[in-house]
C-alpha cells in the first residue's frame, strides 16, 4: 500500500479513535488490553507509524463498531467476500440478546455466540468431558428451531453438537445430537457449525 493511502487510513482512525473513544469510555491503554495487544503498538497504529494490514483494519473495525470502509475506503479490494455477522448472545447470558456485530468472510454461518469469560461448558448433562470456552472464542452457528430447511457443514468430527438453552434455564449447555433434550423442552437450540477465536 502506498505511503499516501495509509495516511489516509491513519489520520481516518485517528478520527474515528477520537469519537469512539469517548462514546465507548476507553482509554488507549484499556483498548490495547481489549485487543490484546500493546499500548505501543496501538499508538502507533493511531498514529500512522505501523502500516495496518487487511486483518488489523478490520479487528479495530469491529472493535469501533464501524465498517472496515470508514478506516480504509479501498480495503474491500484486498478481502475475500466479507458480510457484516451478528453476534446474537454470550454464552453467560442466554437470555440478553447482544446488539453486537462483526464482519466475517460470507459464508453460511448466521450469527455468532460469544464466549464472555474464560469456563467449561457442561456435555450432554456431565455425561461427556466438557468443553473449555475461552474469553473471546466465538461458536458459529445456526438456529435449528427457526430454520428447519438448513443445509449447513459442521465440524469434522461429523457428530453434531448443539448449543442450547432447556426452558427456564439462564446457562447454554452442549449437547450431542444423540443426546440432546426434545425440542420442546428448549428455548434456544444452535447446530454449532464451527469455533473461532476472534
Amino acid at each position: 500500500m502506498e505511503a499516501g493511502s495509509q495516511t489516509e487510513i491513519a489520520g481516518n482512525l485517528k478520527r474515528i479513535w477520537n469519537i469512539r473513544k469517548k462514546e465507548m469510555r476507553v482509554t488507549q491503554a484499556l483498548a490495547a488490553t481489549q485487543l490484546k495487544w500493546t499500548q505501543g503498538a496501538l499508538s502507533q497504529y493511531l498514529n500512522g507509524i505501523t502500516a495496518m494490514s487487511s486483518q488489523t483494519v478490520v479487528k479495530l473495525a469491529n472493535y469501533l463498531d464501524v465498517h472496515p470502509t470508514e478506516i480504509d475506503p479501498n480495503i474491500i479490494e484486498s478481502l475475500p467476500s466479507v458480510a457484516t455477522k451478528e453476534v446474537r448472545y454470550s454464552t453467560s447470558e442466554p437470555n440478553l440478546i447482544l446488539n453486537e456485530s462483526i464482519v466475517w468472510p460470507e459464508e453460511s454461518c448466521k450469527f455468532f455466540i460469544r464466549a464472555d469469560k474464560e469456563y467449561l461448558i457442561e456435555v450432554d448433562d456431565g455425561a461427556a468431558r466438557p468443553w473449555q470456552a475461552f474469553e473471546g472464542m466465538l461458536f458459529k452457528c445456526i438456529d435449528v428451531l427457526e430454520n428447519i430447511s438448513y443445509k449447513q457443514t459442521r465440524m469434522s468430527t461429523n457428530v453434531p453438537y448443539y448449543l442450547v438453552q432447556k426452558k427456564g434455564a439462564d446457562e447454554f449447555v452442549i449437547f450431542s445430537e444423540v443426546c440432546a433434550p426434545p425440542d420442546d423442552a428448549l428455548e434456544k437450540k444452535f447446530l454449532i457449525l464451527d469455533l473461532s477465536v476472534y
